[in-house]
């Protein structure tokens, strides 16, 4: 018995080699033209007005709770004439009743960001702490940690000064990594890590631009 072997066209060769590279070819293109943004925080931390500055929607950036999860829907973002997708998530209210979700969250080439706000850094350095062991037990427990991304961003910077006149942006910093005890081995990723940031400044929301486009 005999087997016919169907040898294509060579005109019909370039497609079916395209068609096998395909799926290397768009991940290489979803890496460097799209990403997963996960934002996780504390109450009033800014992670809705972060949201809405990523996506240009912050007409009016005043404090407005988010209670539940919000659905972040696809939306693209530009810096200097390039685009880049940012991919569905959610807005996560800043209570521990959502901690429990942020593994569904986290996957590989996700960019995180956690935030804090800096005026309250004493109430919730506990919480912050056993939130910051969770996402690394999950990225741990997903052998993920050489592709994600992860930020942690002091907020509330205009008051922090305001009540502390004479500070300025490392001396947040500073307080920041004593607060959590980020020099320790168990989160010392993070020392490296750290913004410090007013959510309404337009210069500090680029800030969070160039990273996407150019993270480390």
């Amino acid at each position: 018995m005999f087997t016919l072997l169907f040898i294509p066209p060579i005109w019909l060769l370039p497609i079916i080699i395209l068609i096998l590279l395909g799926g290397g070819i768009l991940f290489k293109l979803s890496s460097k033209d799209a990403c997963k943004i996960a934002i996780f925080g504390s109450k009033a931390a800014g992670k809705t007005t972060l949201w809405n500055q990523l996506r240009n929607k912050c007409e009016d950036c005043n404090y407005h709770p988010t209670l539940g999860i919000d659905d972040v829907d696809t939306f693209d973002i530009e810096l200097d004439g390039k685009k880049k997708r940012i991919y569905k998530s959610k807005d996560y209210g800043g209570s521990d009743d959502f901690v429990k979700d942020y593994e569904q969250e986290i996957s590989a080439g996700t960019f995180i960001y956690y935030l804090i706000d800096l005026t309250r850094l004493d109430d919730f350095k506990t919480e912050t702490n056993a939130r910051l062991a969770k996402i690394m037990k999950v990225i741990d427990d997903k052998k993920i940690k050489d592709n994600v991304g992860m930020t942690l961003v002091a907020t509330h910077y205009k008051e922090y000064v305001d009540s502390h006149p004479g500070k300025n942006r490392q001396d947040a910093k500073n307080e920041l990594i004593s607060a959590l005890g980020i020099r320790n081995k168990k989160f010392s990723y993070f020392a490296d890590n750290i913004m410090v940031a007013e959510l309404t400044d337009k210069n500090d929301i680029q800030q969070f631009f160039k990273q996407i486009f150019e993270p480390k």
